[in-house]
Protein backbone atom coordinates (compact mmCIF):
# COMPACT_ATOMS: atom_id res chain seq x y z
CA UNK A 1 0.00 0.00 0.00
CA UNK A 2 1.26 3.45 -0.96
CA UNK A 3 1.30 5.37 2.35
CA UNK A 4 1.70 8.71 0.61
CA UNK A 5 -1.54 8.06 -1.23
CA UNK A 6 -3.35 7.10 1.97
CA UNK A 7 -2.05 10.23 3.68
CA UNK A 8 -3.30 12.43 0.81
CA UNK A 9 -6.76 10.89 1.07
CA UNK A 10 -6.87 11.45 4.82
CA UNK A 11 -6.04 15.09 4.28
CA UNK A 12 -8.73 15.30 1.59
CA UNK A 13 -11.28 13.89 3.99
CA UNK A 14 -10.33 16.47 6.58
CA UNK A 15 -10.82 19.26 4.07
CA UNK A 16 -14.03 17.94 2.61
CA UNK A 17 -16.15 16.24 5.22
CA UNK A 18 -15.37 17.66 8.67
CA UNK A 19 -15.07 14.56 10.93
CA UNK A 20 -11.54 13.25 11.42
CA UNK A 21 -10.90 9.51 11.52
CA UNK A 22 -9.40 9.71 15.01
CA UNK A 23 -12.85 10.53 16.37
CA UNK A 24 -12.36 14.30 16.91
CA UNK A 25 -14.90 16.51 15.19
CA UNK A 26 -14.27 19.68 13.29
CA UNK A 27 -16.33 22.68 14.21
CA UNK A 28 -18.31 23.41 11.09
CA UNK A 29 -21.27 25.46 9.98
CA UNK A 30 -24.82 24.33 10.55
CA UNK A 31 -26.83 25.11 7.41
CA UNK A 32 -30.50 25.94 6.99
CA UNK A 33 -33.18 25.66 4.31
CA UNK A 34 -34.41 28.77 2.52
CA UNK A 35 -36.40 31.07 4.82
CA UNK A 36 -36.29 28.54 7.68
CA UNK A 37 -34.75 28.18 11.13
CA UNK A 38 -34.74 24.36 11.04
CA UNK A 39 -31.24 22.97 10.50
CA UNK A 40 -30.42 20.72 7.54
CA UNK A 41 -27.30 19.08 9.00
CA UNK A 42 -27.18 16.01 11.24
CA UNK A 43 -25.59 18.03 14.12
CA UNK A 44 -23.15 15.25 15.12
CA UNK A 45 -20.63 17.81 16.37
CA UNK A 46 -22.93 19.12 19.11
CA UNK A 47 -22.46 16.20 21.58
CA UNK A 48 -18.67 16.65 21.26
CA UNK A 49 -18.99 20.36 22.11
CA UNK A 50 -21.36 19.57 25.00
CA UNK A 51 -18.83 17.08 26.37
CA UNK A 52 -16.06 19.71 26.30
CA UNK A 53 -18.34 22.27 28.02
CA UNK A 54 -19.29 19.79 30.75
CA UNK A 55 -15.59 19.31 31.57
CA UNK A 56 -14.74 23.03 31.43
CA UNK A 57 -17.44 25.10 33.22
CA UNK A 58 -15.58 28.36 32.55
CA UNK A 59 -16.19 28.14 28.78
CA UNK A 60 -18.78 30.27 27.01
CA UNK A 61 -20.41 29.56 23.61
CA UNK A 62 -21.19 32.18 20.99
CA UNK A 63 -23.53 31.28 18.11
CA UNK A 64 -23.55 33.64 15.12
CA UNK A 65 -26.26 33.05 12.52
CA UNK A 66 -26.36 34.24 8.93
CA UNK A 67 -28.75 34.39 5.94
CA UNK A 68 -28.41 34.60 2.19
CA UNK A 69 -28.75 37.92 0.39
CA UNK A 70 -32.46 37.69 -0.48
CA UNK A 71 -34.74 40.02 1.47
CA UNK A 72 -34.42 43.20 3.47
CA UNK A 73 -31.85 43.78 6.22
CA UNK A 74 -34.57 43.85 8.88
CA UNK A 75 -36.19 40.61 7.75
CA UNK A 76 -32.85 38.78 7.56
CA UNK A 77 -31.76 40.01 11.00
CA UNK A 78 -34.98 38.56 12.43
CA UNK A 79 -34.49 35.29 10.53
CA UNK A 80 -30.85 35.03 11.66
CA UNK A 81 -31.90 35.51 15.29
CA UNK A 82 -34.45 32.69 14.92
CA UNK A 83 -31.72 30.43 13.54
CA UNK A 84 -29.31 31.25 16.35
CA UNK A 85 -32.04 30.69 18.95
CA UNK A 86 -32.96 27.29 17.43
CA UNK A 87 -29.34 26.11 17.75
CA UNK A 88 -29.10 27.57 21.25
CA UNK A 89 -32.18 25.55 22.24
CA UNK A 90 -30.45 22.32 21.17
CA UNK A 91 -27.53 23.01 23.53
CA UNK A 92 -29.85 24.00 26.38
CA UNK A 93 -31.82 20.77 25.89
CA UNK A 94 -28.53 18.86 26.25
CA UNK A 95 -27.78 20.44 29.60
CA UNK A 96 -25.76 23.59 28.84
CA UNK A 97 -26.91 26.49 31.03
CA UNK A 98 -28.61 29.26 28.99
CA UNK A 99 -26.38 31.94 30.57
CA UNK A 100 -23.32 30.25 29.00
CA UNK A 101 -24.65 30.77 25.46
CA UNK A 102 -24.75 34.06 23.56
CA UNK A 103 -26.41 34.51 20.18
CA UNK A 104 -25.58 37.03 17.45
CA UNK A 105 -27.84 37.74 14.45
CA UNK A 106 -25.55 38.69 11.56
CA UNK A 107 -28.24 38.67 8.86
CA UNK A 108 -26.79 38.95 5.36
CA UNK A 109 -23.88 41.22 6.32
CA UNK A 110 -21.10 38.58 6.23
CA UNK A 111 -21.60 36.12 3.33
CA UNK A 112 -19.24 33.15 3.27
CA UNK A 113 -19.72 32.72 -0.48
CA UNK A 114 -20.10 35.51 -3.04
CA UNK A 115 -21.74 33.04 -5.44
CA UNK A 116 -25.43 33.94 -5.87
CA UNK A 117 -26.41 30.49 -7.19
CA UNK A 118 -28.54 28.05 -5.20
CA UNK A 119 -25.37 26.38 -3.85
CA UNK A 120 -23.78 29.67 -2.83
CA UNK A 121 -26.89 30.82 -1.03
CA UNK A 122 -27.11 27.49 0.83
CA UNK A 123 -23.54 27.95 2.11
CA UNK A 124 -24.43 31.44 3.40
CA UNK A 125 -27.49 30.23 5.33
CA UNK A 126 -25.51 29.07 8.34
CA UNK A 127 -24.74 29.23 12.04
CA UNK A 128 -21.10 29.27 13.24
CA UNK A 129 -19.59 28.63 16.68
CA UNK A 130 -17.10 30.54 18.82
CA UNK A 131 -15.79 29.22 22.15
CA UNK A 132 -14.24 31.62 24.64
CA UNK A 133 -13.44 32.28 28.29
CA UNK A 134 -13.67 35.57 30.14
CA UNK A 135 -10.23 36.60 31.44
CA UNK A 136 -9.96 39.95 33.19
CA UNK A 137 -13.27 40.95 31.67
CA UNK A 138 -12.08 40.24 28.12
CA UNK A 139 -13.08 37.43 25.78
CA UNK A 140 -10.23 34.97 25.28
CA UNK A 141 -11.17 32.92 22.23
CA UNK A 142 -10.23 29.27 21.80
CA UNK A 143 -12.35 29.01 18.64
CA UNK A 144 -13.61 31.89 16.53
CA UNK A 145 -16.23 31.20 13.84
CA UNK A 146 -15.34 27.48 13.87
CA UNK A 147 -11.57 28.06 13.57
CA UNK A 148 -9.18 27.13 16.39
CA UNK A 149 -7.34 30.16 17.79
CA UNK A 150 -5.85 28.52 20.93
CA UNK A 151 -6.12 24.90 22.07
CA UNK A 152 -8.27 24.13 25.10
CA UNK A 153 -6.04 22.73 27.84
CA UNK A 154 -6.37 18.96 28.15
CA UNK A 155 -8.50 18.62 25.03
CA UNK A 156 -7.73 17.24 21.59
CA UNK A 157 -8.46 19.77 18.85
CA UNK A 158 -12.09 19.94 17.78
CA UNK A 159 -11.26 22.19 14.87
CA UNK A 160 -8.43 22.78 12.44
CA UNK A 161 -7.76 26.25 11.01
CA UNK A 162 -8.18 26.61 7.28
CA UNK A 163 -10.33 23.49 6.77
CA UNK A 164 -13.77 23.82 5.20
CA UNK A 165 -16.85 21.67 4.77
CA UNK A 166 -17.95 19.76 1.70
CA UNK A 167 -18.52 22.36 -0.98
CA UNK A 168 -19.37 20.58 -4.22
CA UNK A 169 -19.92 17.27 -5.98
CA UNK A 170 -16.65 17.87 -7.89
CA UNK A 171 -14.70 17.52 -4.60
CA UNK A 172 -16.49 14.25 -3.97
CA UNK A 173 -15.61 12.92 -7.44
CA UNK A 174 -11.92 13.72 -6.87
CA UNK A 175 -11.95 11.79 -3.62
CA UNK A 176 -13.62 8.80 -5.28
CA UNK A 177 -10.88 8.64 -7.91
CA UNK A 178 -8.25 8.59 -5.18
CA UNK A 179 -10.05 5.75 -3.41
CA UNK A 180 -10.17 3.70 -6.62
CA UNK A 181 -6.38 3.24 -6.49
CA UNK A 182 -6.54 1.70 -3.00
CA UNK A 183 -9.15 -0.99 -3.55
CA UNK A 184 -7.10 -3.64 -1.75
CA UNK A 185 -6.26 -1.65 1.37
CA UNK A 186 -8.02 -2.47 4.65
CA UNK A 187 -8.28 1.19 5.56
CA UNK A 188 -10.29 1.94 2.41
CA UNK A 189 -13.53 0.68 4.01
CA UNK A 190 -13.44 3.42 6.62
CA UNK A 191 -12.69 6.00 3.96
CA UNK A 192 -15.53 4.73 1.78
CA UNK A 193 -17.90 5.13 4.71
CA UNK A 194 -16.86 8.79 4.84
CA UNK A 195 -17.58 9.13 1.12
CA UNK A 196 -21.01 7.52 1.53
CA UNK A 197 -21.85 10.05 4.22
CA UNK A 198 -20.75 12.89 1.97
CA UNK A 199 -22.93 11.55 -0.86
CA UNK A 200 -25.95 11.45 1.40
CA UNK A 201 -25.27 15.03 2.51
CA UNK A 202 -25.22 16.16 -1.12
CA UNK A 203 -28.50 14.35 -1.79
CA UNK A 204 -30.12 16.02 1.22
CA UNK A 205 -28.96 19.43 0.03
CA UNK A 206 -30.30 18.80 -3.48
CA UNK A 207 -33.67 17.62 -2.14
CA UNK A 208 -33.92 20.66 0.12
CA UNK A 209 -33.04 23.06 -2.68
CA UNK A 210 -35.76 21.61 -4.90
CA UNK A 211 -38.28 21.86 -2.06
CA UNK A 212 -37.48 25.57 -1.74
CA UNK A 213 -38.79 26.20 -5.26
CA UNK A 214 -42.11 24.31 -4.92
CA UNK A 215 -45.16 26.48 -4.36
CA UNK A 216 -48.91 26.24 -4.00
CA UNK A 217 -51.85 28.44 -3.09
CA UNK A 218 -55.61 28.63 -2.70
CA UNK A 219 -57.45 31.88 -3.44
CA UNK A 220 -61.09 32.83 -2.81
CA UNK A 221 -62.77 36.16 -3.38
CA UNK A 222 -65.88 38.02 -4.41
CA UNK A 223 -66.91 41.22 -6.15
CA UNK A 224 -68.85 42.56 -9.13
CA UNK A 225 -68.76 41.84 -12.86
CA UNK A 226 -70.92 43.82 -15.30
CA UNK A 227 -72.97 45.09 -12.32
CA UNK A 228 -73.63 41.54 -11.14
CA UNK A 229 -72.24 39.67 -8.16
CA UNK A 230 -69.32 37.37 -8.90
CA UNK A 231 -67.14 34.92 -7.01
CA UNK A 232 -63.75 33.44 -7.82
CA UNK A 233 -61.77 30.40 -6.70
CA UNK A 234 -58.21 29.61 -7.78
CA UNK A 235 -55.95 26.72 -6.78
CA UNK A 236 -52.39 26.70 -8.18
CA UNK A 237 -49.29 24.53 -7.89
CA UNK A 238 -45.66 24.79 -9.03
CA UNK A 239 -43.34 21.76 -8.71
CA UNK A 240 -39.65 22.03 -9.65
CA UNK A 241 -37.99 18.98 -11.24
CA UNK A 242 -34.61 20.70 -10.74
CA UNK A 243 -33.30 24.28 -10.87
CA UNK A 244 -34.03 24.48 -14.63
CA UNK A 245 -37.46 22.90 -15.18
CA UNK A 246 -40.78 22.90 -13.35
CA UNK A 247 -44.38 21.77 -13.78
CA UNK A 248 -47.10 24.40 -13.27
CA UNK A 249 -50.86 24.11 -13.26
CA UNK A 250 -54.08 25.05 -11.58
CA UNK A 251 -57.86 25.19 -11.51
CA UNK A 252 -59.76 28.48 -11.55
CA UNK A 253 -63.50 29.06 -11.29
CA UNK A 254 -65.46 32.26 -11.99
CA UNK A 255 -69.16 32.19 -11.07
CA UNK A 256 -71.15 35.32 -11.92
CA UNK A 257 -74.81 35.48 -10.88
CA UNK A 258 -77.21 35.48 -13.86
CA UNK A 259 -74.34 35.56 -16.36
CA UNK A 260 -72.03 32.48 -16.56
CA UNK A 261 -70.01 29.79 -14.87
CA UNK A 262 -66.44 29.46 -16.18
CA UNK A 263 -63.95 26.80 -15.09
CA UNK A 264 -60.37 26.88 -16.42
CA UNK A 265 -57.78 24.10 -16.03
CA UNK A 266 -54.13 25.03 -16.75
CA UNK A 267 -51.15 22.70 -17.26
CA UNK A 268 -47.67 23.51 -18.54
CA UNK A 269 -43.89 23.34 -18.33
CA UNK A 270 -41.55 26.16 -17.24
CA UNK A 271 -37.88 26.29 -18.25
CA UNK A 272 -35.21 28.55 -16.75
CA UNK A 273 -31.72 29.65 -17.77
CA UNK A 274 -30.09 32.21 -15.48
CA UNK A 275 -32.37 35.27 -15.63
CA UNK A 276 -34.45 34.11 -18.60
CA UNK A 277 -37.51 31.93 -18.28
CA UNK A 278 -40.02 30.49 -20.78
CA UNK A 279 -43.23 28.53 -20.40
CA UNK A 280 -45.73 26.66 -22.56
CA UNK A 281 -49.23 26.06 -21.22
CA UNK A 282 -52.52 24.52 -22.31
CA UNK A 283 -55.77 25.83 -20.86
CA UNK A 284 -59.10 24.00 -21.06
CA UNK A 285 -62.32 25.89 -20.26
CA UNK A 286 -65.79 24.60 -19.42
CA UNK A 287 -68.33 27.41 -19.71
CA UNK A 288 -72.04 27.51 -19.01
CA UNK A 289 -73.76 30.88 -19.53
CA UNK A 290 -76.89 31.64 -17.53
CA UNK A 291 -80.03 30.48 -19.29
CA UNK A 292 -78.38 27.66 -21.21
CA UNK A 293 -78.58 23.97 -20.40
CA UNK A 294 -75.42 22.97 -22.25
CA UNK A 295 -71.76 23.51 -21.28
CA UNK A 296 -69.27 24.60 -23.94
CA UNK A 297 -65.69 23.36 -24.01
CA UNK A 298 -62.92 25.50 -25.51
CA UNK A 299 -59.13 25.53 -25.12
CA UNK A 300 -56.08 27.68 -25.79
CA UNK A 301 -52.30 27.32 -26.07
CA UNK A 302 -50.02 29.93 -24.47
CA UNK A 303 -46.32 30.64 -25.01
CA UNK A 304 -44.63 33.05 -22.59
CA UNK A 305 -41.17 34.42 -21.89
CA UNK A 306 -39.87 36.49 -18.96
CA UNK A 307 -36.74 38.28 -17.81
CA UNK A 308 -36.19 37.66 -14.08
CA UNK A 309 -35.05 40.20 -11.48
CA UNK A 310 -34.71 40.27 -7.69
CA UNK A 311 -37.75 42.53 -7.42
CA UNK A 312 -39.95 40.59 -9.86
CA UNK A 313 -40.12 39.92 -13.60
CA UNK A 314 -41.49 41.22 -16.89
CA UNK A 315 -42.18 39.49 -20.19
CA UNK A 316 -44.49 38.79 -23.11
CA UNK A 317 -47.00 36.07 -23.99
CA UNK A 318 -49.19 34.91 -26.87
CA UNK A 319 -52.36 32.82 -26.52
CA UNK A 320 -54.06 31.07 -29.45
CA UNK A 321 -57.21 28.98 -29.55
CA UNK A 322 -56.86 25.22 -29.93
CA UNK A 323 -60.52 24.21 -29.76
CA UNK A 324 -61.56 27.56 -31.13
CA UNK A 325 -65.33 27.30 -30.73
CA UNK A 326 -68.14 25.18 -29.38
CA UNK A 327 -71.88 25.38 -29.97
CA UNK A 328 -74.00 26.04 -26.92
CA UNK A 329 -77.47 25.97 -28.44
CA UNK A 330 -79.19 25.44 -31.76
CA UNK A 331 -82.63 26.98 -32.51
CA UNK A 332 -84.77 27.57 -35.60
CA UNK A 333 -84.47 31.12 -36.85
CA UNK A 334 -88.00 31.27 -38.36
CA UNK A 335 -91.36 29.51 -38.37
CA UNK A 336 -90.58 27.75 -41.65
CA UNK A 337 -87.73 25.89 -39.91
CA UNK A 338 -85.44 26.28 -42.89
CA UNK A 339 -82.84 28.45 -41.12
CA UNK A 340 -81.02 27.48 -37.94
CA UNK A 341 -79.34 29.84 -35.45
CA UNK A 342 -76.28 28.51 -33.59
CA UNK A 343 -75.17 30.15 -30.33
CA UNK A 344 -71.40 29.78 -30.21
CA UNK A 345 -68.59 30.44 -27.75
CA UNK A 346 -65.40 31.36 -29.63
CA UNK A 347 -61.83 31.72 -28.27
CA UNK A 348 -60.15 35.06 -28.95
CA UNK A 349 -56.39 35.13 -29.55
CA UNK A 350 -54.39 37.40 -27.23
CA UNK A 351 -50.97 39.02 -27.26
CA UNK A 352 -49.69 41.00 -24.32
CA UNK A 353 -47.15 42.06 -21.73
CA UNK A 354 -46.96 40.72 -18.18
CA UNK A 355 -45.09 41.77 -15.06
CA UNK A 356 -44.93 41.20 -11.31
CA UNK A 357 -43.28 43.26 -8.60
CA UNK A 358 -42.39 42.42 -4.98
CA UNK A 359 -41.86 44.72 -2.02
CA UNK A 360 -41.09 42.16 0.66
CA UNK A 361 -43.64 41.90 3.49
CA UNK A 362 -45.32 45.02 2.10
CA UNK A 363 -46.82 44.69 -1.36
CA UNK A 364 -47.16 42.40 -4.34
CA UNK A 365 -48.27 43.52 -7.81
CA UNK A 366 -49.19 41.35 -10.80
CA UNK A 367 -50.30 42.81 -14.14
CA UNK A 368 -51.01 41.85 -17.74
CA UNK A 369 -52.28 43.91 -20.67
CA UNK A 370 -52.42 43.69 -24.43
CA UNK A 371 -54.53 43.18 -27.55
CA UNK A 372 -57.35 40.68 -28.00
CA UNK A 373 -58.73 39.66 -31.40
CA UNK A 374 -62.43 40.25 -30.70
CA UNK A 375 -65.13 41.75 -32.91
CA UNK A 376 -66.01 44.70 -30.67
CA UNK A 377 -63.02 45.10 -28.40
CA UNK A 378 -59.26 45.20 -28.93
CA UNK A 379 -57.83 45.68 -25.43
CA UNK A 380 -57.66 43.57 -22.29
CA UNK A 381 -55.98 44.08 -18.93
CA UNK A 382 -55.69 42.82 -15.36
CA UNK A 383 -54.08 44.24 -12.22
CA UNK A 384 -53.77 42.37 -8.93
CA UNK A 385 -52.54 44.04 -5.74
CA UNK A 386 -51.69 41.89 -2.74
CA UNK A 387 -50.76 42.72 0.82
CA UNK A 388 -49.10 39.97 2.92
CA UNK A 389 -50.45 39.52 6.45
CA UNK A 390 -47.00 38.62 7.76
CA UNK A 391 -47.94 39.64 11.31
CA UNK A 392 -50.32 36.64 11.25
CA UNK A 393 -48.54 34.24 8.88
CA UNK A 394 -46.06 34.51 6.01
CA UNK A 395 -48.45 32.27 4.01
CA UNK A 396 -51.41 34.67 4.12
CA UNK A 397 -52.25 37.43 1.62
CA UNK A 398 -55.22 39.71 1.04
CA UNK A 399 -55.74 41.02 -2.48
CA UNK A 400 -57.81 43.23 -4.77
CA UNK A 401 -58.01 42.64 -8.50
CA UNK A 402 -59.47 44.51 -11.46
CA UNK A 403 -59.79 43.05 -14.96
CA UNK A 404 -61.15 44.25 -18.30
CA UNK A 405 -62.12 41.93 -21.18
CA UNK A 406 -60.21 39.11 -19.51
CA UNK A 407 -62.76 36.34 -20.02
CA UNK A 408 -66.23 36.89 -21.52
CA UNK A 409 -66.18 39.75 -24.03
CA UNK A 410 -69.47 41.41 -25.00
CA UNK A 411 -70.83 44.86 -25.71
CA UNK A 412 -71.17 46.03 -22.10
CA UNK A 413 -68.43 47.31 -19.77
CA UNK A 414 -66.74 43.88 -19.25
CA UNK A 415 -65.15 45.16 -16.04
CA UNK A 416 -64.67 42.89 -13.01
CA UNK A 417 -63.48 43.99 -9.56
CA UNK A 418 -62.92 41.39 -6.84
CA UNK A 419 -61.18 41.12 -3.48
CA UNK A 420 -60.36 38.21 -1.22
CA UNK A 421 -57.74 36.15 0.56
CA UNK A 422 -54.94 33.86 -0.66
CA UNK A 423 -53.34 31.09 1.40
CA UNK A 424 -50.02 29.50 0.45
CA UNK A 425 -46.43 30.29 -0.47
CA UNK A 426 -46.98 31.62 -4.02
CA UNK A 427 -45.78 35.11 -3.11
CA UNK A 428 -44.48 34.68 0.45
CA UNK A 429 -40.87 35.76 -0.23
CA UNK A 430 -38.89 37.44 -2.97
CA UNK A 431 -36.87 35.03 -5.12
CA UNK A 432 -33.32 35.63 -6.30
CA UNK A 433 -32.98 36.90 -9.87
CA UNK A 434 -31.82 33.53 -11.24
CA UNK A 435 -34.39 31.36 -9.37
CA UNK A 436 -36.99 29.43 -11.33
CA UNK A 437 -40.46 30.65 -10.35
CA UNK A 438 -44.17 30.49 -11.36
CA UNK A 439 -45.33 32.36 -14.47
CA UNK A 440 -48.54 34.26 -15.19
CA UNK A 441 -51.04 32.16 -17.17
CA UNK A 442 -53.58 34.43 -18.84
CA UNK A 443 -57.30 33.65 -18.65
CA UNK A 444 -58.98 32.45 -21.83
CA UNK A 445 -60.88 35.30 -23.51
CA UNK A 446 -63.97 34.32 -25.48
CA UNK A 447 -67.00 35.81 -27.22
CA UNK A 448 -70.59 34.59 -27.41
CA UNK A 449 -71.92 35.00 -30.95
CA UNK A 450 -74.77 33.71 -33.08
CA UNK A 451 -74.53 32.34 -36.60
CA UNK A 452 -77.34 31.44 -39.02
CA UNK A 453 -77.20 28.57 -41.53
CA UNK A 454 -79.59 26.57 -43.69
CA UNK A 455 -81.12 23.61 -41.95
CA UNK A 456 -79.38 21.19 -44.30
CA UNK A 457 -75.89 22.69 -43.65
CA UNK A 458 -73.72 21.25 -40.90
CA UNK A 459 -72.20 23.77 -38.46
Amino acid sequence: MDMKKVFSILISLLFLSGPALAGDMLLEDINFPYDSASAVDDLKQIPRIVDVFNKHPQLQLEISAHTDYIGSDGYNKKLALSRADSVRTIFVDQGIAPDRINVIAMGKSQPKSIDKTVDGRFINRRAAFSIYELKNGQKFYYYKDNEMVHPIEGEAPIGLAGLDRLASSEDLDTLKKQLAGLASADDVNALKDQVAGMEETLKQIERQQMFEENRGSLLVGGGVYDNKGTGIFDGKFFVAFNDRFAFQGGLAADITHQLLRNYQVDLGIVGNHDQFQAGVFTSLNFIRPDGYDDTAGISQFTVAGSYLLDWGSFGIFYSKGLTREDTLQTTFANADRVVITDTILEVQDKFGLMADYYIENTLFLEAEAGAVNASDESFFGRLKIGYPLSFISDKLLIFAQGSYNNSLIHDSDDLAIVAGIEIGNWFHKKPAAEDIRPMIISDTSFEMTTRERPVDQTP
